[in-house]
């Protein structure tokens, strides 16, 4: 009777409303009500790095990552492979590595610029990245980190810079390139049977080139 009197005896629908915004009130109160009727927030995803989307060279930001291990015919060391992707145009260079070792790593460095050019940027995991990883991968933050390399990139212009801890989807734009080379593999039976000339003449072959000529 009251928020009928309040609503200046009004109809049947005004009534309602006032009644019905009384109530709401104290439903917004109710801490169960909030509990199960609240909906999940979204993340507020920073935007990317400029140098991840502005206009440039192929390959002259590029992200790092290894493949591997292989098993080859001709072997019995364990063959990597050194995935090199642009993060503006996403072309992809491969690159078979003999090892984890510092001079492995550069000299297939050295064979990637020689046939892409230099880069300014170059993104890769960090340590605690790796330490989820297999033992083979935790040398890597070694060999990265080694003096050897750290001076060939800075007589370079080379800008090395690592993704957070624990935050590999940071690297997602070379993460899922690795996931899915490494799911190609797979499919390969008997991988074993193939001698490293072979797995790394049909790497160069992806780029639908001759053998005595450089892929652009």
């Amino acid at each position: 009777m009251l928020t009928h009197e309040k609503v200046l005896h009004s109809g049947v629908a005004d009534t309602l409303i006032q009644v019905r915004e009384k109530y709401k009130s104290i439903l917004r109160k109710c801490f169960v009500c909030k509990k199960f009727n609240s909906r999940p927030g979204t993340q507020i995803m920073a935007p990317l790095p400029r140098d991840r989307i502005e206009q440039s060279l192929p390959f002259a930001v590029t992200g790092l990552d290894f493949a591997g291990p292989i098993y080859v015919k001709n072997s019995k060391e364990k063959f990597y492979i050194l995935l090199c992707t642009c993060t503006v145009t996403r072309a992809l260079h491969l690159e078979l590595v003999t090892s984890l070792t510092t001079e492995a790593f550069l000299l297939a460095f050295r064979r990637f610029i020689s046939r892409r050019g230099f880069c300014t940027v170059i993104y890769s995991d960090n340590a605690k990245t790796f330490k989820r990883a297999e033992i083979e991968l935790r040398r890597l933050w070694t060999v990265i980190n080694h003096p050897d390399v750290k001076e060939f990139c800075a007589s370079r212009g080379i800008k090395w810079k690592y993704i957070i801890e624990r935050g590999a989807w940071w690297g997602g734009f070379y993460e899922r390139i690795v996931r899915l080379h490494q799911h190609e593999i797979l499919l390969i039976p008997k991988i074993s049977t193939i001698t490293s000339i072979s797995f790394s003449n049909n790497c160069h072959f992806l780029t639908v080139a001759q053998v005595w000529s450089l892929p652009f």
